[in-house]
């Protein structure tokens, strides 16, 4: 298996980036959901707090790649970020039991994911 400039192997980085992105979205949702309840946030506005949160995420999953990646760094942001919204889209299909219908909302979503991970990688 190959290994990245830190020693680990390739799998391996890329689960822990993952698992650093969905962390993130967890703690940046209760504040959401904390704001949400407090001041009684319109769609509109939760809908936009999920997608910044998304880049967020990405962002962070896509720096911590490109770290221990060292070459390639906006390619291997571009993964996690694709990876990061295949794994959340696995989980809605699996949870909602619902196929998936393509929408504004989810091509946005995938492109700011994308977007997230891929610049997150260049700033590493």
């Amino acid at each position: 298996m190959e290994r990245m400039k830190t020693g680990g192997p390739k799998i391996l980085v890329i689960l822990k980036s993952l698992v650093l992105s969905y962390l993130i979205s967890a703690l940046i949702l209760i504040l959401l959901a904390f704001l949400l309840y407090k001041f009684a946030l319109g769609e509109q506005a939760v809908k936009a707090g999920v997608l910044v949160i998304y880049v967020i995420s990405c962002l962070a999953g896509g720096w911590y790649i490109g770290r221990k990646t060292g070459n390639r760094k906006f390619a291997w942001g571009f993964l996690a970020g694709i990876l990061y919204f295949l794994v959340l889209l696995l989980v809605s299909v699996i949870l909602y039991k619902s196929p998936i219908t393509y929408s504004q909302q989810l091509i946005t979503a995938f492109a700011m994911c994308i977007l997230g991970g891929t610049i997150g990688g260049m700033l590493s």
